[in-house]
């Protein structure tokens, strides 16, 4: 049978993730510089389109404990149901 939580720690996920929960860790642990570790860091990379979109259907899928396939049967239910709520929110909430 397969788990449906992660193994990870939560705290590691929020790290990764960028995204603090409340009761979780200390206030701002997940606060970062503005600029990036040696010499020549005064410069971030930037985040592809596709990093962006992906971080946040992680954000997504952590946050309501889903895994990958419940998350694409529920956005199929929404793209089906367009009558002006806001069926992802309707779908997961429930």
């Amino acid at each position: 049978m397969a788990k449906s939580t992660t193994a990870r720690s939560r705290f590691k996920i929020q790290r990764a993730l960028g995204v603090e929960l409340p009761g979780l860790g200390k206030s701002g642990a997940l606060e970062r510089r503005p600029y990036g570790p040696g010499v020549h860091g005064n410069r971030r990379k930037k985040i592809s389109d596709y990093a962006v979109r992906l971080k946040e259907k992680q954000k997504l899928m952590f946050h309501y404990g889903l895994r990958e396939k419940q998350l694409v049967t529920y956005v199929k239910q929404a793209k089906k149901n367009t009558a002006g709520k806001p069926w992802m929110e309707v779908l997961i909430e429930t």
